[in-house]
C-alpha cells in the first residue's frame, strides 16, 4: 500500500515539473513533516524532480546525530545524512547538488538569511521562488491527517468537559490555564497548540488576552480558547462560560455570537470564497448592532499549523475546497463589559460543512 507521504511527495513532484525545477529546498519544519513525517527541530529536506534518477536518491533528508535513532521510526524512502556539520556546508562539502542547475524553495516560509546561504554557498545554481507550493496540498486534508486531527479535537472536547468543574472563584486566570495544558498532556496531548487563553471580566474583551495573576469573579464571562497537538496536527476550540449569575445583556451578545456562527457554518460548501463566510457572520452581527466589536478575521485554516491557508477574512482571496479543515469564530468584545467568543472546526465538504468539534454551545454557567 503506498503511503500518504508517498503520495504527497509525488505530488509535489508533479509540481516541480509545473515549475520547470529540478528539486525543491524543505527547510520550513511544518512542510518538512509533511512530507517525511519527520517530527524533530532540526533538519532539511531536499526532493528531486525525476522519480529515479542515477545515481541519486529522489529523497535526501539531512539531520544530525540527535535523531539517529528517531528517524528509523519516522523516514521511509528518504536517503539520510547525518552530521555534525552545518547542513548547508555539508551538501556543499559532499557535493550532492553535483548536477542541479536550479531548486525550487517555498518563498514565504525561507528565510531571507536561508536563502543568502544558499546562494552565497551554491553560485553555481539557480534559487527560484515557488508562490505558495505546499499552500495547495497542505490546506486540503487527507483521510491519515483527518485522523490526526479528530484525535487531537477530541483531547480539546474531553478537556473542556473536565475543565468546568475546575473553575473556582478567586482562582487566577494563570492556575486555569496551567490546568487546561496539563488535563491535554494527560489526555494524550504532545504539547499545547498554543499557549491556553483564559480571559475573565473585562480582560475577555481582548481578543488575543494572555492569561494573567487576574482573580476569576462572580458574574463575569470566562474566555476559554485552547488546543492541543496529535501527531503534528493542531486543534482549535474556544467556548465562553458564565460564571455565576450573568445579565440578559451578557446572555443576549451570547447568543448573537452563537447565531452568527452558527450562519457561518451553515454557508461553508465547496467552491465558496472564504470572504463571503466572513461576512455572513459579519453581517449578522452588525444587524443586531455588534458590528463595531467584531475585529477580527472569521476564521482560518489549521492542521500542521495552528494558522494556516485558507484565511476567513473581509479580504481573504481563497476559495473553500472540499478537504480543507477551517475554524469558525466570530466573536464579540465589548470594553469593560466582556468578551464572547465561540469556535469550532469543520471540514469542507461539497455542499456543506462537518463540525468536528463536539463540545456544545448552549451558555454554560459555572
Amino acid at each position: 500500500m503506498t503511503s500518504p507521504f508517498s503520495k504527497r511527495i509525488s505530488a509535489l513532484r508533479d509540481e516541480l515539473h509545473s515549475h520547470n525545477v529540478d528539486a525543491i529546498f524543505i527547510s520550513f519544519l511544518p512542510h518538512l513533516r509533511y512530507v517525511s513525517n519527520f517530527s524533530g527541530s532540526y533538519g532539511l529536506g531536499i526532493i528531486l524532480k525525476n522519480s529515479n534518477p542515477k545515481p541519486q536518491t529522489p529523497n535526501l533528508f539531512f539531520t544530525d546525530g540527535r535523531y539517529k535513532e528517531q528517524i528509523k521510526s519516522e523516514l521511509n524512502g528518504w536517503k539520510v545524512f547525518i552530521t555534525r556539520d552545518n547542513l548547508i556546508e555539508f551538501i556543499k562539502e559532499k557535493k550532492i547538488l553535483r548536477g542541479i542547475k536550479n531548486i525550487g524553495f517555498d518563498k514565504n516560509t525561507l528565510s531571507f538569511a536561508e536563502h543568502a546561504k544558499l546562494v552565497e554557498t551554491f553560485p553555481h545554481t539557480k534559487f527560484i521562488p515557488l508562490e505558495n507550493v505546499f499552500e495547495k496540498f497542505t490546506s486540503i486534508k487527507d483521510e491519515t491527517e483527518l485522523v490526526s486531527l479528530k484525535k487531537a479535537i477530541k483531547i480539546t472536547d474531553d478537556v473542556f468537559t473536565e475543565i468546568l468543574s475546575a473553575i473556582e472563584i478567586g482562582m487566577t486566570e494563570s492556575e486555569l490555564a496551567a490546568e487546561i495544558s496539563f488535563l491535554q498532556k494527560i489526555l494524550g496531548g504532545e504539547t499545547d497548540a498554543f499557549e491556553p487563553i483564559v480571559a475573565s471580566g473585562w480582560r475577555g474583551a481582548l481578543p488575543h488576552a494572555r492569561s494573567s495573576q487576574k482573580k476569576i469573579k462572580r458574574g463575569e464571562m470566562l474566555v476559554l480558547d485552547f488546543g492541543t497537538v496529535v501527531d503534528g496536527y493542531h486543534s482549535d476550540m474556544t467556548r465562553t462560560v458564565g460564571v455565576g449569575k450573568i445579565s440578559s445583556e451578557i446572555k443576549n451578545v451570547y447568543q448573537v455570537v452563537k447565531d452568527a456562527q452558527q450562519h457561518a457554518i451553515d454557508a461553508v460548501k465547496n467552491g465558496k470564497d472564504a470572504k463571503a463566510i466572513d461576512s455572513v457572520a459579519r453581517n449578522y452581527i452588525r444587524k443586531k448592532g455588534y458590528g463595531k466589536y467584531f475585529n477580527h478575521s472569521l476564521g482560518h485554516g489549521v492542521g500542521l499549523q495552528i494558522h494556516e491557508a485558507p484565511k476567513l477574512s473581509p479580504t481573504s482571496k481563497h476559495t473553500l475546497q472540499t478537504g480543507m479543515a477551517i475554524t469558525i469564530e466570530p466573536g464579540i468584545y465589548v470594553p469593560e463589559l466582556c468578551g464572547i467568543r465561540i469556535e469550532d472546526i469543520v471540514v469542507v465538504e461539497k455542499d456543506g460543512c462537518k463540525v468536528l468539534t463536539q463540545t456544545r454551545k448552549e451558555l454554560v454557567v459555572v
